[in-house]
């Protein structure tokens, strides 16, 4: 073995290619995605949903800290979903809470991350059975303002949350 770490699914999925777009000028938005994944990079481009380098933000370590938490905190709720057992009604109820903690330390790092770059944080919600909510969103979950078309999101520019846009049937 030559002594590297062992490569990440997100490292393998873009294996050989750029980093991302983001040395473009000006740079595209950002969006804080947590997820099950071994990369603890939690930033991706807002356009091509590849992950972003934190160095290139120009953010200090303690906001990275700040975010290596946060991503800690919404693994262990979705760990806790996952799982099925007696603690998925509470892991459900977080996400679908849009005052829950998880919610507003992911909100308040997109805001911070703002001084950067424009940054969305990306809404993860469950229904009240427990079932992930994957249908599309009339309204912001967190402020019910308006979402606006953005890439592959729809973005509320209120309180800065991101949510996968409505998927179009394929053409016939």
């Amino acid at each position: 073995m030559s002594g590297s770490a062992e490569p990440t699914p997100v490292d393998a999925k873009y294996a050989g290619e750029p980093p991302c777009c983001c040395g473009t000028d000006p740079p595209p938005p950002v969006v804080l995605v947590a997820g099950l994944t071994h990369d603890p990079n939690v930033v991706m481009c807002a356009v091509f949903r590849r992950p972003v380098e934190l160095d290139s933000l120009g953010l200090d370590d303690e906001y990275s800290n700040s975010l290596g938490y946060w991503k800690c905190l919404f693994d262990a709720l979705h760990f806790l979903w996952l799982d099925s057992n007696e603690f998925e009604a509470f892991a459900a109820s977080a996400f679908a809470s849009p005052s829950a903690r998880v919610h507003r330390m992911g909100m308040e790092l997109a805001s911070e991350g703002n001084r950067a770059r424009r940054a969305y944080y990306a809404w993860f919600s469950t229904t009240p059975d427990g079932t992930e909510s994957i249908e599309s969103y009339a309204a912001c979950p967190h402020c019910a303002g308006p979402l606006s078309p953005a890439w592959k999101w729809e973005v509320c520019e209120r309180c800065s949350v991101a949510v996968p846009a409505p998927q179009l049937p394929a053409p016939a």
